[in-house]
């Protein structure tokens, strides 16, 4: 009796939950000669950032053609989703990295070249690359044109829902419902407005990677299937949460006798922050939003020895930061928290007067988690990244749920070939939104937890069981982003469980128990988190 219960949880509970991240060695690399069996002709990708590009590597060797629209154009080192945070600042999970240099070898030492980065933070064999979206996006884009000659780009292109062309077939005595063509708009580039030339695609597949907020794209496919009722249905959650980036050059009176930045705390006359001088001088520091505080604040090393400053609120709007009076605003900023304050005059004093680059300020509307595996009965179509579930940014998880997403339908599509049988028929997509939205699980309730705690947050009726645990659930993941402000070993194994390349869900156990054998408080507090999220998850999943 215990072994098929001990079965059934990990099978039902514990693999499509917490251990859905397929293994890094099994990612094989799409030049390589294989024996692909070709599923169709043409696939269509709305979306052309990240995920777009990622979902065209992997269709590359199923379909003769992959053609990727997205309305923007690509500017050399900025990002497609320049109109959304393309120009902030991001700390890409080296799990998705190494994704990329497995699918396409090379990418990293192009990545490495292209960005003139160091091995300046030493947590793992390979340097920590620290980028905007746009140098990443624009070299893995470069990399994809060069290497793979079926995947063809429509920039400036726009797709509407009445240009996703529907239709109803019988399959098996069953009706079944597919996309049939797609039709897009050119878009003028100074007007920003349509223009009469259109071109529509015949399609064998279609992928929506078109980011937050694109389901409204999917209206004729839900109307195909019920005229009367609206199947997509969505968690969400709406809670403002504003960036401004800054980056700073040393002074140059801070560099140290090897040519480092040496920012220690031996000058503290409190205990309350110890030296960081781990493997490298540099370090980070966190005041991440944690309720009730609305202003958070960090501090990390970014590449040609520079300094990413991130200044982040919650509901509240702040005057943009001027080049001339960067450093005053800054502490202006982080005033209402004393502590706070204390490490930015410490941190902003090792730093010149005039920032290098100041990056507009950027605000994003909460998260949402699409359902799409309440779509029966459609095939050759699938939704994946931000498309299907979209986190603020502040939580760091975003790509990395994309990424491991892709990877997974190729894992399914390979199995299915091996057994000979139909892929993206519509038990296949369904079966593969339906593992999706089980493995962003975990995550969004890491990360939006927190935000449901605020009173301007607006959720949606289906997250009413969530809100009754937020606040013990938020709660923890403060106290373990907070322990890493207080204890270089919490700093240390944080940044390793977000950045390793195992990637988050998996390391969060082995972070948990590393701590548990330092004897501070934080650590304690944040070992116990490690339980009761376990206990939080399989309790919601119920629900």
């Amino acid at each position: 009796m215990i072994i098929p219960i001990l079965w059934l949880i990990k099978e039902k509970f514990y693999k499509p939950y917490l251990d859905c991240q397929v293994p890094i060695e099994q990612i094989d690399s799409v030049l390589k000669e294989q024996d692909n069996k070709l599923i169709g002709e043409t696939v269509v990708i709305i979306g052309g950032s990240f995920s777009g590009l990622t979902t065209a590597i992997i269709m590359s060797k199923y379909y003769r053609k992959v053609i990727i629209i997205d309305r923007s154009k690509i500017v050399p080192d900025e990002s497609i989703a320049k109109s959304r945070q393309g120009e902030q600042a991001h700390v890409i999970a080296y799990r998705s990295m190494l994704v990329w240099e497995r699918l396409l070898p090379g990418f990293l030492d192009e990545l490495k070249n292209g960005l003139g980065t160091s091995d300046h933070l030493n947590l793992r064999k390979n340097p920590l690359l620290m980028a905007s979206r746009g140098q990443i996006e624009t070299i893995l884009r470069e990399k994809v044109k060069r290497e793979l000659k079926n995947v063809e780009f429509l920039d400036g292109y726009h797709v509407s829902s009445s240009g996703i062309k529907v239709e109803t077939i019988s399959e098996n005595g069953e009706k079944v419902t597919r996309v049939k063509s797609i039709t897009v708009t050119k878009v003028s580039d100074a007007e920003h407005v349509l223009f009469a030339s259109s071109r529509t695609i015949e399609c064998n597949l279609l992928v929506n990677c078109g980011g937050a907020g694109s389901s409204s794209l999917m209206k004729n496919i839900e109307n195909e299937i019920s005229p009367n009722k609206k199947i997509l249905t969505k968690s969400s959650i709406e809670c403002k949460i504003g960036y401004q980036t800054i980056f700073m050059e040393p002074k140059d009176s801070s560099y140290d006798s090897e040519g480092k930045v040496a920012i220690s705390r031996e000058d503290r006359i409190d205990n309350v922050q110890e030296n960081r001088k781990l493997d490298d001088p540099y370090y980070i520091i966190y005041h991440l939003l944690c309720y009730p505080n609305r202003r958070g604040v960090l501090f990390m090393p970014y590449s040609d020895n520079t300094f990413l400053i991130l200044l982040t609120t919650y509901n509240e709007k702040i005057e943009s930061v001027q080049y001339e009076t960067a450093k005053e605003q800054i502490i202006e900023f982080t005033k209402l928290n004393p502590t706070m304050e204390r490490d930015a005059k410490i941190m902003l004093e090792k730093f010149k007067d005039i920032p290098k680059k100041i990056v507009p300020y950027y605000e994003k509307n909460g998260s949402e988690y699409v359902h799409y595996e309440n779509l029966k009965g459609v095939r050759d179509f699938i939704a994946v990244g931000d498309a299907a579930g979209s986190l603020n940014p502040i939580y760091g998880q975003g790509i990395t749920m994309a990424i491991d997403s892709i990877v997974l339908l190729d894992e399914m599509i390979k199995i299915e070939l091996k057994k000979d049988k139909s892929v993206f028929n519509p038990s296949f997509c369904q079966e593969f939104q339906s593992r999706l939205c089980k493995s962003y699980l975990v995550p969004w309730l890491l990360c939006s937890s927190t935000d449901m705690r605020f009173d301007f947050a607006k959720y949606s009726q289906n997250l009413s069981m969530q809100k009754l645990i937020s606040p013990i659930l938020g709660w923890m993941t403060d106290r373990m982003f907070m322990s890493a402000n207080v204890s270089a070993i919490s700093s240390f194994h944080l940044m390793k469980v977000l950045l390793m390349e195992d990637g988050f869900r998996k390391e969060l156990v082995n972070l948990y128990w590393l701590l548990g054998f330092v004897f501070r408080k934080e650590v304690i507090m944040v070992t116990f988190i490690s339980l009761s999220i376990y206990i939080f998850n399989f309790v919601i999943s119920l629900f």
